[in-house]
């Protein structure tokens, strides 16, 4: 269903992927699966890797692949491995990233071009990326989308004064959510927040914070700022006593899960159900040595806006008015109106052909990526079949034709010869 790209420099040293994988972290050049605590598969790049995002709809997992000038965005397809990159631009400091199931656009945060940017996954998009926000002084890092409602979240530390701000898909109606003037703030506050998830169901946001030089904290608040319990939730000293800036979070459909990194390589993976008490503490799930602090993790999530009352307004037609089949030659996902695409059709309602108007001079069919090949009629080649194997094939006038095996040949002027027409004959 995507476009493919050829990316030089990729090194796989095991290609299987676990199917019930519950989290996956990426460090350095490598992406490892985790299941209760257990690495049931890993992956090996010859590239450093950086920041995680999961496309639900197409159980496919999205990273940074960070290279010497630039970086792509890339995915690896859960169910076939299929690697491939959707954008690859020098210049590029892409910190973080976040997919909103329901526009299927990917968002991702330039810290170069201090910009908020997205990039739709679907054929033909351009590989570039478009704007949604240009910012001034602000430098943004982390990132996430509230789907039900068309917002994109981001986090800009570099200011006096850190803050969360959100702005509308399109790059409209941005606001400031939280900062130290927000009326919802402790006086003694200091928000120094990091790695931002939002929990589309309890309608929270969900941050890393310093309490002092030994305890960090998760915090939250709802979708428009009100912090829900003043400043902390969970107070963690013995997960997070390390640098903030390496203490990375992803929450699944029950649980919290927490990366961390400390200064001698050492890294810990931890865990704490959502509906955990104020003062509870993470436990350990994964515990190991990790040659960089640069690493993020994502849990497996399934489509997030099912069956939640306040995304209503996100379904794409009216139940009462709804087609049947939806999803023409695909299924639905999870009920919704969302469609999960069979091999060769692609659109909202995977109604439309690969091959439509495809191949412009003979049949087209599919390879086993499920993407269009066509078999060109005689006299046409391309890889759409878009070129006339005569067309300027004999110069001066000659007459082209072409013989059994489609090789042209060309019957010349008198003033003419050569297999192209292209010598003037000499004087007699």
């Amino acid at each position: 269903m995507y476009k493919t790209q050829i990316v030089l420099g990729l090194l796989v040293l095991y290609m299987g992927i676990s199917h019930s994988w519950e989290i996956a972290v990426a460090h350095g050049y490598g992406i490892g699966f985790y299941t209760n605590g257990v690495q049931t598969e890993v992956r090996t790049f010859s590239s450093y890797l950086r920041a995680l995002a999961y496309d639900e709809v197409h159980d496919m997992l999205l990273f940074v692949d960070k290279q010497i000038d630039n970086d792509a965005i890339c995915g690896i397809s859960i169910p076939d491995h299929f690697y491939q990159c959707f954008l690859k631009r020098n210049g590029r400091n892409i910190h973080g990233l976040a997919f909103d199931p329901v526009t299927e656009l990917l968002f991702f945060t330039d810290k170069n071009e201090r910009s908020i940017n997205k990039i739709p996954l679907v054929p033909g998009a351009n590989n570039f990326g478009d704007l949604v926000i240009k910012l001034d002084e602000e430098i943004p890092t982390d990132i996430a989308v509230d789907s039900c409602r068309g917002y994109v979240y981001w986090i800009s530390t570099n200011l006096p004064t850190p803050k969360i701000e959100r702005v509308r898909f399109d790059g409209s109606e941005r606001e400031v959510i939280l900062n130290l003037t927000s009326a919802y703030i402790d006086p003694d506050y200091i928000l120094k927040p990091h790695s931002l998830v939002i929990d589309q169901r309890k309608q929270r946001m969900y941050w890393i914070e310093p309490a002092n030089s030994f305890t960090y904290h998760i915090n939250y608040a709802d979708l428009n700022g009100q912090i829900v319990t003043k400043t902390t939730i969970i107070d963690l000293p013995e997960v997070l006593f390390t640098n903030p800036a390496s203490n990375r979070m992803t929450l699944s459909e029950r649980d919290l899960f927490v990366s961390s990194w400390w200064p001698e390589f050492y890294t810990t993976i931890s865990k704490m159900s959502k509906e955990a008490y104020v003062g509870s503490r993470f436990f350990r799930i994964v515990s190991g040595s990790v040659a960089n602090q640069d690493f993020s993790i994502v849990a497996r999530n399934q489509i997030r806006i099912q069956d939640i009352r306040h995304c209503e307004a996100v379904k794409c037609f009216d139940e009462k008015h709804s087609v049947d089949p939806y999803c023409v030659h695909g299924e639905k996902v999870f009920g919704r109106c969302l469609c999960k695409c069979a091999p060769g059709y692609i659109g909202k309602r995977c109604d439309v052909s690969v091959c439509d108007n495809y191949c412009l001079q003979g049949s087209c069919s599919l390879n086993d990526q499920g993407l269009p090949k066509c078999r060109c009629n005689a006299g046409y080649s391309g890889e759409r079949c878009e070129t006339d194997m005569c067309h300027g094939f004999c110069q001066n006038n000659g007459v082209c034709s072409l013989n059994e095996e489609d090789v042209p040949s060309c019957q010349c002027d008198e003033k003419y010869e050569g297999s192209r027409c292209e010598v003037l004959r000499a004087k007699k």
